[in-house]
């Protein structure tokens, strides 16, 4: 009886120990997050310059103005999701 009683135990120190690895883990993601966020209101800096196909573009613009948003917004919205999600957004998974 002893001997189970201890390997429970032991059983019980690593769940602790997971649940405070998973609560480490869980605050460095909203720290990152938080930090991403913030940066995202920051003023921009940087330039992206790159070729689509005009008709594709015209059709995005029309959709982003009836919702109110501008392309750079739409395209900087994008690339927030690819770094949070660690890959691209629309395939649900990341890294």
């Amino acid at each position: 009886m002893d001997e189970d009683h201890i390997l429970l135990s032991e059983k019980l120190e690593d769940q602790l120990k997971a649940v405070e690895w998973a609560r480490e883990q869980k605050k460095k993601i909203l720290d990152d997050k938080s930090r991403r966020i913030a940066d995202a209101l920051m003023e921009k800096s940087a330039t992206l310059n790159l070729r689509v196909n005009p008709t594709l573009k015209s059709d995005a613009e029309k959709i982003l103005s009836r919702l109110g948003i501008p392309m750079s917004t739409a395209v900087d919205m994008f690339l927030n999701q690819v770094v949070l999600v660690g890959g691209i957004p629309f395939f649900g998974y990341g890294t």
